[in-house]
């Protein structure tokens, strides 16, 4: 067992938990934490990652009223998937609620679409590794168009059996972004693609597109189109592999979800890495979050924080 496994496992046993991971989010987490413990009231583990050695002291939220009570564990920045590989493969619980730190939970009917509804009961059959909403495969846009996304559960907020997902994971499998290339001479055309991202960058549009071109004669044609790669988002690979398997996922239209929450993408990747595509900066978003923070939870968060921000 790593050390990280380690200090996750020697946890208590609890049937379930909702999971947030905090990396450098503070405003965005705590909105968070209070949508889910009023929404969803079950145990809630929060995960604080250190950005830059930079912590921020949830410990004080957990006092700001009786009804906000939730473990808290620091742990070191790691990539999202590794730490989810930990978490799944040595928490002690049945069952595993993933909540984004960008996500708001907004209706309390959400606990309808995360539950067995057809029993009315927080057990879930054998047969079933999780509840949520289902992300289509599909083209990616650009700069991403030679990419073809894998199905895959919808990660910002989805309900898993722990013990299925664990499984999968001692079996090879990961929650880490990946992508299996979709070239039939993949060293000469791994050349020529790095070449042609590095010209992107750079902006030199007329060269990039003849590297490009090139490329086109490597590509294998998928789905009577030429790509790059297939791109397997957060959760993909162990979402198609349990599938394979036999087990089964009860899955809502991705779009859905607007019904029950709202989700601020990207703000933590907008945090972690320069120049990321699909991402949010959390001081654009900063009114907002602090505006609801006040009207819906009587929370003034520069008050209440001034002591760690």
């Amino acid at each position: 067992m790593t050390q990280i496994g380690s200090i996750i496992h020697a946890l208590p046993y609890k049937k379930e938990r909702v999971i947030i991971i905090n990396c450098g989010t503070l405003l965005c987490t705590t909105l968070s934490i209070l949508s889910v413990k009023k929404f969803l009231n079950r145990p809630l583990l929060v995960i604080d990652c250190a950005v830059n050695n930079d912590t921020h002291n949830f410990a004080a939220l957990q006092k700001f009223n009786k009804h906000i009570g939730f473990e808290l564990l620091q742990l070191p920045l790691m990539p999202h998937g590794t730490l989810l590989d930990n978490v799944f493969k040595y928490l002690q619980s049945d069952y595993v609620c993933l909540a984004d730190s960008d996500l708001e939970i907004t209706n309390e009917s959400i606990n309808i679409i995360l539950n067995d509804i057809e029993n009315y009961t927080l057990a879930m059959p054998e047969e079933i590794f999780g509840y949520g909403f289902v992300q289509c495969s599909g083209f990616g846009k650009p700069p991403m168009q030679r990419f073809f996304h894998k199905e895959r559960m919808w990660i910002p907020l989805v309900r898993l059996n722990r013990k299925i997902v664990s499984t999968a994971i001692c079996n090879g499998q990961s929650f880490n972004i990946c992508a299996k290339s979709n070239f039939n001479t993949l060293s000469i055309a791994q050349k020529i693609l790095k070449a042609r991202n590095f010209l992107q960058k750079r902006n030199y549009m007329f060269l990039s597109t003849i590297a490009d071109f090139i490329l086109g004669a490597f590509r294998i044609k998928f789905k009577k189109n030429r790509i790059d790669a297939l791109h397997y988002d957060t959760g993909a690979v162990i979402y198609e592999y349990l599938k394979e398997k036999g087990y089964h996922f009860i899955g809502y239209d991705f779009y859905a979800y607007l019904f029950f929450c709202k989700h601020y993408c990207g703000v933590t990747r907008n945090k972690l890495y320069d120049n990321e595509p699909v991402s949010t900066s959390e001081s654009d978003i900063s009114y907002t979050i602090r505006l609801r923070l006040q009207e819906l939870y009587g929370f003034e968060f520069n008050e209440f924080f001034s002591d760690f921000i």
